[in-house]
């Protein structure tokens, strides 16, 4: 899980500005933010979001970019995956973790 996060991390930071360019009204946080968030379980970890961005988008799917933001008020992984037939792939993810006593 800590290599995953890692990747995360640097997946987080060494994006070019042109392709971290977040839409105008996301506020994206960085890696400290996002540690807290998770250990408070405010929001799913990474590694949890990305296994299930992969899995949809299809086997062997990379993940070229991963960055939590706050948009609209609420909390969201955007993603941007390279399936395996080169399309590249944009997902904006929910990231609040789900509540013990929610119904599933």
């Amino acid at each position: 899980m800590l290599g995953l996060c890692l990747a995360f991390a640097c997946l987080a930071t060494e994006t070019s500005q042109a392709q971290a360019r977040p839409r105008n009204d996301d506020q994206c946080l960085g890696q400290g933010e996002v540690r807290e968030l998770v250990s408070q379980k405010a929001v799913l970890p990474p590694d949890v979001v990305l296994r299930k961005a992969r899995a949809t988008v299809g086997p062997g799917a990379k993940v070229l970019r991963a960055l939590l933001c706050r948009r609209d008020g609420q909390y969201v992984y955007r993603l941007t995956l390279l399936r395996r037939d080169g399309r590249v792939i944009h997902q904006v993810v929910n990231a609040r973790a789900p509540r013990p006593d929610a119904p599933r």
